[in-house]
């Protein structure tokens, strides 16, 4: 199964859709599909909150997201900490309150009729490697805090801010991860089509 390793020069820096803040694109599917005018099935991005304020609508999506750095956040009255998820409706007015100063959180938009979509933290010693399945699902495996060596020829370092993306088609596998830093932790994105 293609596993690419995207880096800072894979990205897209980008204005909120409300104008409030800027964002980083890690994905979007279809890959050409230009945020926000042309049509998409999901995209993945991370970006600094550092103020209270509402966040961006988006009818017809859902949003998944997580706190990846900073102490978290107050969303419509609910406490988001860092590594929690929370899934909430893109056209739903929304607005955060940040807790003890700024934060970075890692969100998914999606079309909910379409797609299923799950986000998991993983985190591991330096002696014991993560395994991870990888399948025929549209899969992101983002870097959060510290480095991980991907253990296949040749080896991949993977470091804060990257992220390994698994393409399908493709049989099923398992991509090993080794951290090189204590305290290491990155986000398990896996997307799916509905049927």
């Amino acid at each position: 199964m293609p596993l690419h390793h995207l880096t800072s020069q894979d990205f897209r820096q980008m204005p909120w859709k409300n104008g409030r803040g800027t964002t980083t694109q890690l994905a979007i599917y279809p890959p050409d599909a230009q945020f926000p005018q042309d049509p998409f099935l999901w995209r993945v991005s991370s970006a600094p909150i550092t103020e209270n304020g509402d966040f961006s609508s988006f009818p017809g999506f859902d949003r998944l997201l997580m706190i990846t750095d900073g102490s978290g956040i107050l969303l419509n009255g609910d406490r988001l900490s860092w590594g929690e998820s929370i899934c909430f409706s893109g056209e739903t007015p929304s607005s955060c309150e940040l807790i003890e100063g700024p934060v970075r959180d890692l969100g998914v938009i999606y079309r909910p009729d379409a797609l299923k979509v799950s986000m998991n933290l993983a985190s591991t010693t330096k002696e014991i490697p993560l395994r991870l399945a990888l399948n025929s699902k549209f899969q992101l495996f983002v870097c959060v805090r510290g480095e991980f060596r991907a253990n296949e020829t040749p080896s991949q370092v993977l470091t804060a801010g990257e992220c390994f993306y698994s393409v399908p088609p493709g049989s099923q596998s398992t991509l090993e991860l080794t951290a090189l830093t204590e305290n290491a932790a990155l986000v398990c994105i896996d997307i799916a089509e509905i049927g």
